[in-house]
């Protein structure tokens, strides 16, 4: 099993797959021929999130604080094109993830 590739992380993140380069599998992300292909999202995953409000991130069942990750033109257009995540998920994500 590969080892994950960050130190301390949080709670439902180390709960994830880890992919070969040690990275956590987010939920959003599509599984083909048995690996995960971060450039395409699951379109399964994007209807349980928003119809069993799971968070984006982690899959995790939500609470009742919402977190959205968002870029300049999202805060621009005041719209998310993501369902919402819990804020540790979403701060690490930010933190962890490339641009």
């Amino acid at each position: 099993m590969t080892e994950p590739r960050f130190k301390d992380l949080p709670p439902r993140i180390a709960k994830l797959p880890i992919d070969e380069r040690g990275y956590p599998v987010p939920y959003f992300v599509e599984w083909i021929d048995g690996k995960p292909d971060f450039r395409v999202m699951s379109s399964k995953n994007l209807a349980r999130a928003v119809k069993y409000r799971r968070c984006w991130i982690c899959g995790e069942e939500l609470g009742r604080f919402l977190c959205f990750t968002i870029g300049p033109m999202c805060g621009v257009n005041q719209i998310s094109s993501e369902p919402p995540s819990h804020y540790d998920c979403a701060r690490f994500a930010v933190s962890a993830c490339p641009s």
